[in-house]
């Protein structure tokens, strides 16, 4: 039904005394009028059938309660325009404010004409990204919002299952996902939204999840699950997202600890190259290493290891002394564990010992200092183990 206030049709008529001591009057002014009329009347530039007049007429007939709405509303004047659909963007700000001082028996009546003004104008809004507009939380009844609001919520229902068909892809990064959600635009939906605001995030979490499960790309999981954080989502699915988060940081530190792990290792195991040369080349690995205790241990373990199980020559121990002292060192930075540490010092320790003998030992022909260094080292590995 179009909002006709009879107001604005005493106004046309030019009858300016209505009111509910004259209502009949008033009607019989108007049925005489409506014989001049052609088969339409124009209200405010807008064009109504005689009929809907005489709806109008007839509705408030011995129903005086329903005449002071109308008196009501037609003395608001923006309001009363907008029920016409005759407004500017800057009342749609206000009328938040209007609703919410209007008596309650007249918010119910113009409540279903609000609706079908608002359900045009927030679709067009959200995909303009009028942002002002859509953060309104009009203050109707839920069952005027849910029609105000169903086709934008249709829109982001297909934004879930875009994201949903994306998952089925198995290449697809985050800009794929900011060309099919603008946060910034979803963020300023009011409550009514958040449910399926929530099961966005949801879906490109579990994209989020699948990026390292199925492509190992730790990077864009922790992307995905950063950008579901940044919407504006409800506080158990917001921790729930964090757990994942935490878990996959841990994830990602673990899989880092074991690359480097593996590349000493395989350092150590070359064949080709000295223990000096091993040395340097472990040395390089951890000064742009991050502070790791597993990384810190798993190096020392390594090398320790192969002192052992390797038939080194004097020599070779004398000439890797710097290099050992400064992985040790860099072990020292490294790690975050005071008992580990001290190992580390004690060692450090041993090895200046070492350094000091060879460097005090100045008869050329005297090789006993050699045999104490190979004594040392023999000293390091067994108390270390």
């Amino acid at each position: 039904m179009k909002y006709i206030n009879p107001y604005d049709l005493a106004f046309v008529i030019q009858f300016n005394d209505l009111d509910g001591q004259n209502l009949k009057k008033f009607k019989r002014r108007f049925f005489a009028e409506l014989e001049l009329f052609d088969e339409e009347i124009k209200i405010k530039n807008r064009v109504f059938s005689k009929s809907e007049c005489v709806e109008v007429i007839n509705e408030i007939d011995n129903n005086k309660r329903l005449l002071n709405i109308y008196f009501a509303v037609y003395y608001n004047d923006e309001l009363n325009n907008f029920l016409y659909g005759i407004y500017n963007k800057s009342y749609l700000k206000k009328i938040k404010n209007d609703l919410a001082v209007e008596e309650k028996v007249t918010k119910d009546f113009i409540s279903p004409y609000i609706k079908e003004i608002l359900t045009k104008v927030y679709k067009s809004a959200f995909l303009n990204n009028e942002q002002e507009i859509l953060s309104l939380d009009i203050p109707l009844e839920e069952k005027y919002k849910e029609e105000i609001y169903t086709s934008v919520y249709k829109i982001l229902k297909s934004y879930e299952n875009d994201l949903i068909e994306l998952k089925k892809e198995y290449s697809y990064n985050l800009n794929d996902i900011k060309k099919i959600i603008d946060i910034n635009k979803i963020n300023i939906l009011p409550n009514y939204f958040k449910k399926i605001i929530d099961d966005i995030a949801y879906a490109i979490r579990n994209l989020s999840i699948d990026s390292w499960n199925d492509k190992e790309d730790m990077n864009l999981a922790l992307s995905l699950i950063d950008f579901a954080l940044q919407l504006n989502i409800s506080s158990k699915v917001k921790e729930k997202f964090l757990n994942d988060k935490n878990d996959l940081n841990k994830v990602k530190k673990e899989r880092y600890s074991h690359d480097i792990i593996l590349k000493i290792d395989n350092i150590m195991k070359d064949y080709y190259k000295s223990f000096n040369q091993k040395l340097e080349e472990i040395l390089r690995i951890l000064n742009s290493a991050k502070k790791d205790d597993l990384i810190a241990r798993a190096t020392f373990n390594i090398i320790m290891n192969y002192i052992n199980e390797k038939d080194n020559g004097a020599d070779e121990l004398v000439q890797a002394i710097p290099n050992f002292k400064n992985i040790l060192n860099k072990l020292n930075i490294i790690s975050n564990d005071f008992e580990f540490k001290q190992v580390i010092n004690s060692n450090l320790r041993d090895l200046e010992t070492i350094d000091n003998k060879i460097n005090s030992n100045n008869d050329e022909d005297d090789y006993s200092w050699v045999w104490w260094v190979v004594g040392i080292f023999i000293f390091l590995i067994i108390g270390n183990k």
